[in-house]
């Protein structure tokens, strides 16, 4: 006789008595479809033809000690499946690092992007064209955004396609009337980057606001998606040659 079986008979009086857990239940049933002898007994002690707990007369404290073990055995069980589910857990917030798909739905509403567009949403890139993008990111936010020295078109002229973010000198000057700012922040976040040897794409969202002595907001524009073409010029520079963006 197999050792479940033991357990199995062992239980038997008490299942037939509705005196189990749930978790025991399955398991004396799981059992009982695959032993036809313990199946046989267990209709027997059902129609009161058997009263002794097992053929081998098992005492109290057998039946203390077989409970025991089947707490233990159900518990690895239930451990096995929590385990199980964390790991899936983890495993699948760690591909929606690299592959956000929530984010196609979440800027569905963009409508200055096609969906060809949209769709490089729903991968963030290789770790070499991330690193050209981060280059292209850090130097836009070191250098492009945080200058406050020069007019709108000076800012073209210096910085190209990129010479639309920094905000203009007028802001800090005190020309433009009331809009006299003293300092701007921003903030960049690289979503997606998709280069080619010498062309790609790569999408962004920033935010900028420019403060005012009393530290009031004067001017500003938070949450815009963008979309930078990017090429690699004669000497091996990526520059942003195009932007599209969505409000």
């Amino acid at each position: 006789m197999r050792n479940e079986c033991n357990i199995i008979r062992d239980i038997l009086p008490l299942y037939a008595e509705d005196m189990v857990s749930d978790d025991t239940v399955s398991f004396v049933e799981e059992h009982l479809q695959t032993c036809a002898e313990c199946s046989v007994m267990c209709e027997r002690i059902k129609e009161g033809g058997i009263v002794m707990i097992n053929e081998n007369k098992s005492t109290e404290q057998e039946v203390v000690n077989t409970l025991k073990k089947l707490r233990k055995k159900v518990f690895k069980r239930f451990c096995i499946i929590v385990l199980a589910i964390c790991i899936g857990i983890v495993g699948l917030l760690a591909t929606l690092q690299v592959f956000p798909v929530y984010r196609v739905f979440q800027y569905s509403s963009k409508d200055d992007f096609v969906n060809e567009n949209k769709i490089m949403l729903a991968y963030i890139g290789t770790p070499g064209d991330r690193k050209i993008a981060t280059d292209i990111v850090n130097y836009a936010s070191i250098h492009v955004f945080s200058d406050t020295s020069h007019t709108y078109e000076e800012n073209l002229e210096f910085y190209g396609e990129l010479g639309r973010y920094p905000f203009d000198l007028n802001y800090f000057d005190g020309t433009i009337g009331e809009l006299n700012a003293l300092y701007e922040t921003h903030s960049i976040e690289l979503l997606s980057a998709h280069i080619d040897e010498n062309h790609g794409y790569m999408f962004v969202e920033h935010s900028q606001q420019a403060i005012g002595e009393n530290g009031e907001v004067v001017a500003g524009s938070w949450d815009i998606l963008s979309l930078w073409e990017i090429e690699k010029d004669a000497d091996g520079n990526w520059k942003v040659v195009s932007i599209r963006e969505g409000a």
